[in-house]
């Protein structure tokens, strides 16, 4: 029966380096997991910032031109609460 060794000329079942390697890599491939896992909630929060941006985009607008006017004093400060609040 032949014993196979590792690149250290150890027996790989018992040599500490490639078991040490083996914990690092193991490490490393969970660590990347979760980097993946991140990025895609970080593009689902880029996702849902570009929506609200759009969806805000016209009452924005609107503030700036009510704004602008100074016709109607209430009807400014209560686009100013509704900016404020989202």
């Amino acid at each position: 029966m032949r014993k196979e060794l590792c690149y250290h000329d150890e027996l790989w079942y018992a040599c500490r380096k490639c078991m040490a390697e083996l914990r690092v890599w193991k490490e490393y491939d969970k660590l990347k997991d979760e980097l993946e896992i991140e990025r895609s909630k970080r593009k689902q929060i880029e996702e849902l910032y570009d929506n609200l941006k759009a969806d805000v985009a016209p009452l924005i607008e609107a503030a700036k031109e009510l704004n602008e006017s100074y016709e109607d004093a209430y009807a400014v400060n209560k686009v100013r609460r509704a900016v404020k609040y989202l």
